[in-house]
């Protein structure tokens, strides 16, 4: 059974299980390769009790085991199953990538159990998986549209400002995409994304561009005659 079918086979299962819902899949599932495991949450509008919860989790384990596939909780499902509607938009709102001394920061990734299960984390993996290709199984599919957008503007405002170019090129954003420009962290180490799969790559390349222009448009970011990119100083401040 190909990953997508096997995505289809899970999520239906959970709608018996909870009910409707919404259930976003990420990772190389969503370019049709066979993965080892099964990259995905859920949207709602509430958390689920916390007997559902466990429910949940039990089947996820037990639906992973039955088909072969790895469990991968190195940030558990407790921190990355479900996102509320109110922990998303808060998210959106309130960066977890600090602004300080007229910039943002990216605070460096630590493995430990701590950084893991933090609000962070969970912040930070939902913007990585609003920004990167995913399918949504469900209803919502313009929330979930309108999410991404607002998730590619915090991204870009993040690394444009990160990255100190006063007039920053295309090139060089994608860069700071893939990799810290300081300290030279990338993918799981930084901010996630990854340079194993071409169409990946050219999935974000493609976003990246049609986002700048939504945002030149918007006049939240000047586009030079040098082809680079400034950005609107009172967007770029949240005023």
């Amino acid at each position: 059974m190909e990953s997508l079918e096997i995505a289809r086979e899970y999520y239906n299962g959970v709608e018996e299980l909870i009910g409707d819902i919404i259930m976003v899949l990420y990772g190389s599932t969503v370019f049709g390769v066979k993965t080892s495991d099964l990259d995905l949450c859920f949207f709602r509008e509430e958390m689920l009790p916390i007997d559902e919860f466990n429910k949940l989790k039990k089947f996820t384990h037990e639906f992973h085991i039955n088909n072969n596939l790895r469990i991968d909780e190195e940030i558990p499902y407790d921190n990355k199953l479900i996102y509320t509607y109110d922990f998303i938009e808060s998210s959106l709102i309130n960066s977890p990538f600090p602004f300080c001394d007229g910039k943002y920061i990216i605070p460096k990734i630590e493995k430990n159990k701590i950084f893991l299960n933090s609000l962070e984390m969970k912040k930070r993996l939902l913007l990585n998986i609003l920004t990167v290709k995913h399918i949504v199984m469900g209803r919502e599919k313009e929330k979930v549209a309108n999410y991404t957008d607002r998730a590619w503007e915090s991204i870009l405002k993040t690394v444009i400002s990160y990255s100190e170019e006063k007039n920053i090129s295309f090139e060089k954003i994608l860069n700071c995409l893939y990799k810290d420009p300081f300290n030279q962290s990338v993918g799981e180490m930084y901010l996630g994304y990854k340079t194993n799969m071409p169409e990946k790559m050219n999935f974000i390349k493609e976003q990246v561009m049609f986002q700048l222009e939504r945002l030149v448009s918007e006049d939240k970011i000047l586009k030079t005659l040098s082809k680079g990119y400034i950005p609107n100083k009172r967007w770029l401040n949240n005023e």
